[in-house]
C-alpha cells in the first residue's frame, strides 16, 4: 500500500511499499525525510510521488531494492542516493532531472540498464562507478559535463554513445571499461580529463 508521510511525523518509519508525499518536497537530509530507507533490507520497491529533490544518501544500502519508479516532477538525484543497491535492475530518469549527483548509483552491480532522456545536464562524479552488469550507454544531447569517474569501473560496458553537445569529459570517466572498444568524441569536447579512458594502458579515441 501506499504510505504518504511528512517529513516531522515519519522520520522513523519503515517503508516498505510506495512513497509519496502530501505536497511536493523535497526528500533531503534536513530538509525532509532524509536518510528515512538507508540500509532498510526489507525495502523492494518505491515509488517516488511529488518529490523534487532525492537527496544524500536516501536509499543507500538497500540491498533487496530491486524496482524504482521516478515521478516526473523530479529535478535532481543527489549524493549517494542508490549507492550500493546491488539488487537493482532497471532505472528511468523522468525528463525533468537535470542533475545525477555523485554516487547517485556507485556499485549497483545489478543495474543493467539505464535509460536517460533529454533534459539531464551534469552526471557528477563515479554516479556509476562500478556498474559491472551494465552494457551500453547513451548520454543525450542536454547533458554537458560527466564528471569524474562517472562510469569508471563498468566492466560489462560495450558501447557509449556520446552526442553533440558534451562539453567536458572528467578525468577517469571511462577507465577500466575493460569490455570497451571504441568511442566517438563529439566535436563539442573542450575539456578532456586524464585516463578518461585508460584500459589496460591502452587509450580509447
Amino acid at each position: 500500500s501506499e504510505r504518504k508521510m511528512s517529513a516531522p511525523t515519519q522520520k522513523n518509519a519503515k517503508i516498505r511499499g510506495q512513497l509519496a508525499a502530501p505536497e511536493p518536497f523535497s526528500l533531503y537530509d534536513g530538509e525532509g525525510p532524509g536518510d528515512l530507507m538507508k540500509n532498510n533490507q526489507e525495502i523492494t520497491r518505491v515509488r517516488v510521488v511529488d518529490i523534487v529533490e532525492l537527496g544524500w544518501c536516501n536509499f543507500y544500502n538497500c540491498r533487496n531494492l530491486v524496482e524504482v519508479e521516478l515521478n516526473e516532477e523530479l529535478r535532481v538525484i543527489g549524493t549517494s542516493i542508490f549507492h550500493n543497491c546491488t539488487a537493482l535492475r532497471r532505472v528511468i530518469l523522468p525528463s525533468t532531472v537535470t542533475k545525477l549527483g555523485m554516487d547517485a548509483f556507485n556499485s549497483c552491480h545489478s543495474l543493467d540498464e539505464v535509460q536517460f532522456n533529454e533534459g539531464l545536464r551534469i552526471i557528477e562524479e563515479q554516479a556509476f562507478k562500478d556498474c559491472t552488469a551494465l552494457r551500453s550507454v547513451t548520454i543525450p544531447s542536454t547533458v554537458t559535463e560527466l564528471g569524474e569517474g562517472s562510469f569508471c569501473c563498468c566492466r560489462s560496458l560495450i558501447d557509449v554513445q556520446l552526442k553533440e553537445g558534451l562539453k567536458v569529459i572528467g578525468g577517469c570517466a571511462f577507465i577500466n571499461c575493460s569490455a570497451l572498444r571504441s568511442v566517438t568524441i563529439p566535436s563539442t569536447v573542450t575539456e578532456l580529463g586524464p585516463y578518461a579512458f585508460l584500459v589496460a594502458a591502452t587509450y580509447l579515441k
